[in-house]
């Protein structure tokens, strides 16, 4: 495994963006953000990356940004935790931690997808139905789509179908854990579909 080597390999600067996590389709249904200025969170993603930090590399991070005592017992969900034979423990990115870091630390590496920005970064050109739903009885449950926001003006992925009837219910598999969803009245639905907003995506 890759340790970390120098404590100066991560930015001590976060600009503050604000990431949807309740994405706006009309003007009845505002945004919800997140921000993505967790100066603790992004400096500890940043300095551990696809890698792996030791318990004292972790505690001189926290140290040097002068984080709570308990920050690292109220984030655990970001990491997997591993002990060697000689008592070392060893932290690396959750599968939570990862979908945090491309909403929070990669949010600006996005895809193109008829020419608007695609997010999240994972989702590719070549994961989309290259025809836009037609029929709202064509949409099913379970199945992940991708649709047009006009909030941001961009196409946003990996977003599960939940619930149809009175309302039509998309949860963002990225961050269900923190209530990512989009929701559309039928009418909504309707107009997005005449509009070609809604791709399936495999």
């Amino acid at each position: 495994m890759k340790y970390l080597k120098s404590l100066d390999s991560f930015d001590k600067y976060i600009t503050e963006k604000r990431v949807a996590i309740k994405r706006r389709y009309t003007e009845s249904h505002p945004a919800k953000n997140i921000s993505t200025a967790a100066r603790v969170r992004n400096s500890v993603i940043e300095a551990m990356g696809d890698g792996v930090l030791t318990e004292e590399e972790l505690s001189k991070i926290l140290q040097e940004l002068k984080a709570h005592k308990r920050w690292l017992g109220r984030n655990t969900k970001l990491f997997n935790i591993s002990e060697d034979q000689n008592g070392i423990k060893s932290y690396t990115l959750s599968p939570f931690g990862k979908r945090v870091k491309a909403k929070t630390i990669t949010v600006n590496e996005a895809s193109r997808w008829k020419g608007k920005d695609l997010y999240p970064n994972w989702v590719k050109p070549g994961d989309i139905n290259t025809m836009p739903v037609k029929n709202i009885n064509d949409l099913t449950v379970g199945l992940s789509y991708v649709i047009r926001d006009y909030g941001d003006d961009a196409y946003h992925g990996d977003y599960e179908l939940r619930e149809v009837g009175k309302n039509y219910v998309f949860v963002d598999s990225a961050m269900h854990s923190q209530g990512g969803e989009m929701i559309f009245t039928k009418k909504e639905m309707l107009d997005a579909i005449k509009s070609g907003d809604i791709y399936e995506q495999d």
